[in-house]
């Protein structure tokens, strides 16, 4: 079992009952928000990868507010990731690159069931927010 526990510096978004999904909710939010890549001090390859990605350091403020909108479940932020993953699938789909496009389809659904409500647990601290 798992406890929370509460920090004035941390959100509490969960909890998430279901680790594979959670693991690929993750990695569609690092594919279409690249927050690791907007570090300060990245140097050799990973800085080519920010690069590469279309991110700085610049971005880290505009992408924590996107993935917290995300994960608070705001409908439009969701409505936009779910339409720019959407995209990408589609897209891979035409490039006949159907292991991939495979793959974001799993991501899109672990995306939905991330951003849904989830009924099964839910923390009780009075120090945490709902989120």
């Amino acid at each position: 079992m798992h406890e929370a526990r509460p920090s004035p510096d941390a959100r509490y978004f969960g909890p998430y009952l279901g680790g594979l999904k959670v693991r690929l909710a993750v990695s569609a939010v690092h594919r279409v928000m690249p927050l690791a890549y907007a570090a300060d001090g990245l140097r050799g390859a990973l800085r080519d990868l920010a690069g590469v990605r279309g991110v700085d350091p610049g971005d880290r403020p505009v992408l924590i507010d996107a993935i917290t909108a995300l994960l608070s479940r705001e409908p439009e932020a969701v409505a936009r990731f779910r339409g720019e993953l959407l995209r990408r699938r589609d897209g891979t789909a035409r490039d006949l690159a159907f292991e991939l496009a495979a793959r974001l389809q799993a991501e899109i659904q672990a995306v939905e069931w991330v951003t849904s409500e989830q009924k099964a647990t839910r923390a009780i601290h009075p120090s945490l927010k709902a989120a």
